[in-house]
């Protein structure tokens, strides 16, 4: 584990409404521009390893639990809120993954499966998660496959 170092990128996206409900910064009578070109991807040619990340997918499966507990203040309770299987979201009790699949747990973009080679967006974390236990799950489930140590004593609740 020396010789690598794992990249997370979190991505919280915000809509700042004027006065009256329009988005900020919006023309009234107009549409937001295009997504820039990092929208979902970092590009084919920056990433690789498609068979680590199976692994690591098949790995977060066996943790679903832990993770939607970690992956929530409350502990799951606003999650469940948000998870129900529809709008584009997995239902909390269920873990599944998918190729350019919207409404998966764990999503893999069209071009990283067409390229095999990637990363992967975990779908669960809700948006106000803890970005260090979120980066903490995901490390020790999908890198080093270790929970041995972690300390539950703070947490909402416990698996």
């Amino acid at each position: 584990m020396d010789e690598e170092n794992p990249e997370f990128a979190i991505e919280q996206e915000y809509t700042l409404l004027d006065y009256d409900g329009h988005p900020f910064g919006w023309p009234k009578s107009g549409y937001p521009g295009q997504q820039g070109p990092y929208y979902c991807a970092v590009g084919a040619t920056n990433v690789f390893g498609r068979q680590v990340m199976e692994e690591a997918i098949q790995r977060l499966e066996k943790r679903h639990k832990e993770h939607i507990i970690l992956y929530d203040p409350s502990g799951g309770v606003d999650n469940s809120r948000r998870l129900t299987g529809l709008h584009e979201t997995a239902h909390i009790d269920q873990f599944f993954w998918g190729v350019a699949h919207r409404g998966a747990s764990i999503r893999i973009p069209r071009g990283v499966a067409q390229a095999g080679r990637g990363y992967l967006e975990d779908r669960r974390p809700s948006s106000n998660g803890d970005p260090y236990l979120v980066c903490e799950a995901l490390v020790r489930t999908a890198v080093l496959d270790d929970w041995t140590d972690f300390d539950w004593t703070n947490m909402p609740s416990k698996p």
